[in-house]
């Protein structure tokens, strides 16, 4: 327990007006709020954790997701993806701590102005694939899907790891699509699927997620998307 004379204040000036309750609750905790990086996601930090990422939620759909996330993440800890340091609920808000990962995503790695962007040019796609493709094949082995790989869900780190992260939409394999609640995929990197009774998750969702995402970055660098490699291809075409 932190002592409140020792702790930084918490910036909950920044915070959006719905998640405030929610928010001093955790400032209690011994975490100060440092950052909006999207109106329910802020970069925070703590005497014993450290940096650390919260991300609210307050809608039914929303608070499905991080409760699926969390119990995911910490059921099935991995170095591809965040551990859990807090999950928990006030004032009918749901929230989710975990260590923040310096590094970049890939939707802000390929972004006109990023000051990397030559580097990352160079081999737009091959530095990082095969690992890409291992954490996907770790997430399958726990027996689930993430569900909604893309650029701005990829992130690599300082030392050129690759991790996965935002699991809302994680499911586990063999799910019949009728019986989710709720959907978070995002349409321009994910299969159309119909759902129907028999129709259930499958890992082809996070591979064709794959090819989208490599498809979209070799089309921003070289406005051609021959170097996608073939097996890529055809899990495009059979889509």
């Amino acid at each position: 327990m932190v002592d409140s004379a020792a702790r930084e204040p918490s910036n909950l000036a920044i915070v959006h007006e719905k998640y405030i309750k929610a928010a001093n609750e955790i400032a209690h905790m011994g975490y100060t709020l440092n950052k909006a990086l999207r109106n329910h996601v802020y970069l925070a930090s703590n005497h014993a954790q450290g940096r650390v990422i919260i991300k609210f939620a307050s809608s039914l759909p929303s608070r499905y997701g991080l409760k699926q996330s969390a119990e995911f993440l910490s059921q099935n800890p991995s170095d591809y993806w965040p551990e859990v340091i807090e999950y928990g609920s006030s004032h009918h808000i749901d929230w989710l701590i975990t260590p923040y990962i310096e590094g970049r995503t890939l939707c802000s790695m390929i972004n006109k102005e990023d000051p990397n962007k030559k580097a990352f040019e160079c081999d737009p796609v091959f530095s990082w694939l095969s690992t890409l493709e291992t954490a996907v094949n770790t997430l399958h082995q726990c027996g689930h899907v993430h569900g909604d790989i893309k650029p701005s869900n990829v992130l690599i780190d300082r030392n050129q790891n690759i991790h996965l992260i935002d699991f809302d939409s994680v499911t586990a394999i063999g799910t019949v699509l009728e019986s989710l609640p709720y959907s978070f995929i995002s349409p321009n990197f994910a299969p159309n699927v119909k759902k129907n009774p028999t129709t259930s998750v499958t890992t082809q969702t996070d591979w064709y997620s794959v090819a989208t995402t490599l498809e979209a970055i070799l089309a921003r660098f070289s406005n051609s998307t021959s170097g996608l490699p073939s097996r890529y291809q055809v899990i495009l075409r059979n889509h």
